[in-house]
């Protein structure tokens, strides 16, 4: 299924889930290392996600001022946001915008 047909409904917001990027400090360096186990990408927790879709009322409640985030950013959310569904070879989340904790700078 092509994610760009999925349109949320409301206030939810879709999401992809990115690739466990495992980290080791070593010094000041930082290395980056990408997983494909399901048990490491577990005990990691993968947080990070792509923004693939916002509903239409999403970020529209009175006590936001203007949107968290917009399609193609990467944000943070805690471990289980929302629905897991598995579409074809990826994770898609359907959470509500206030789900979003942070965005992450590219």
């Amino acid at each position: 299924m092509n994610l760009s047909k999925i349109k949320p409904v409301g206030h939810r917001v879709v999401l992809k889930s990115t690739r466990v990027e495992n980290t080791k400090k070593v010094g000041d360096v930082t290395i980056y290392t990408s997983t494909d186990s399901e048990a490491e990408r577990q005990a990691v927790g993968n947080h990070i996600h792509e923004v693939v879709a916002l509903g239409p009322q999403a970020y529209k409640h009175k006590d936001f001022k203007g949107p968290w985030c917009e399609v193609g950013d990467k944000v943070i959310t805690s471990q289980y946001p929302g629905q897991k569904m598995k579409l074809d070879d990826c994770i898609v989340w359907f959470v509500n915008d206030e789900d979003i904790l942070a965005k992450v700078e590219q």
